[in-house]
């Protein structure tokens, strides 16, 4: 019984994981269905996400509060074009957390939360950006 209980909170752990992290309902909307505009701003956020986590690794290496807030708070912007609240919210919480200068090591965890979500948001969009070329 209790293997079966271990198995089963596996399987819903593994489940959760794979969750899709990305949904493209607003953006598509936003430009009516325009599969170029759609392509465009999928290529804009593949360079621009790149870009924030490197700034965010940067800011976290030189220990700077200022800098995480400022960056956490313009991923926000950048992953709700597709529609990522995991995200997101991760994001809110890190900006919180560099406002109120909590001590850094205190959020490096959340930072892994967003370097590996977004990698997974990455992913997703790769996949779903074949169905507007």
């Amino acid at each position: 019984m209790v293997r079966l209980l271990a198995e089963k909170a596996h399987e819903v752990l593994l489940e959760k994981e794979t969750e899709k992290i990305v949904k493209l309902d607003f953006l598509v909307a936003s430009m009516r269905g325009k599969k170029r505009l759609i392509l465009e701003t999928l290529d804009v956020f593949f360079n621009q996400i790149k870009e924030d986590l490197q700034e965010l690794n940067q800011a976290f290496t030189v220990n700077s509060h200022d800098a995480i807030k400022r960056i956490s708070h313009r991923m926000k912007s950048t992953v709700s074009i597709i529609g990522a609240k995991k995200i997101e919210t991760i994001l809110g919480e890190l900006e919180a957390l560099a406002i109120g200068k909590e001590k850094i090591a205190s959020m490096k965890d959340l930072k892994y939360k967003i370097d590996s979500l977004s990698a997974q948001a990455i992913n997703e969009l790769k996949v779903e950006r074949v169905n507007y070329i």
